[in-house]
């Protein structure tokens, strides 16, 4: 799959405009190679499995590159990419995995960034960084012992 350069992609927020790629159009993309939606997929992504999502607009296309966390191994990150028209139409995806080869990849972690893209108006969930939480050093902590 021949991909822009990485550098030329964007973040992805509740902004911006993707094609009207919707959750019947990734069905179908899957039914033509004999898949459904995976359950662990959305399960995935709502357990904030990505890492990132990002946007890339080359004419008519739509590149999406993804970073999805393994599920298995526990530093291991796989980057998916996605080509869709203007329309919405899922063109090719491809992803780091074993499963996830060749311009026509159906594995969980494709399934998760194309379930991500369908929620981009309500804000995509991502895996929060260190820095996203508040500190909590200068809080006084709960008292556990019991009263005598």
């Amino acid at each position: 799959m021949t991909v822009p350069d990485a550098v030329s992609y964007k973040d992805i927020n509740s902004d911006t405009v993707v094609p009207g790629i919707t959750v019947d159009k990734v069905m179908v993309y899957l039914e033509l190679f004999g898949q459904e939606a995976r359950k662990n997929a959305k399960e995935m992504y709502f357990a904030k499995f990505l890492r990132s999502i990002r946007i890339n607009m080359v004419g008519n296309d739509v590149f999406i590159l993804g970073r999805v966390s393994a599920e298995m191994i526990k530093n291991c990150i796989y980057k998916v990419d996605l080509k869709i028209d203007h329309m919405g139409v899922v063109q090719e995806s491809h992803c780091e995995c074993a499963s996830g080869m060749g311009p026509e990849a159906h594995c969980k972690h494709v399934v998760l960034v194309m379930f991500a893209l369908t929620k981009v108006k309500e804000g995509i969930i991502t895996m929060e960084t260190s820095t996203q939480q508040l500190q909590t050093f200068h809080q006084a902590k709960k008292n556990t012992r019991a009263h005598l």
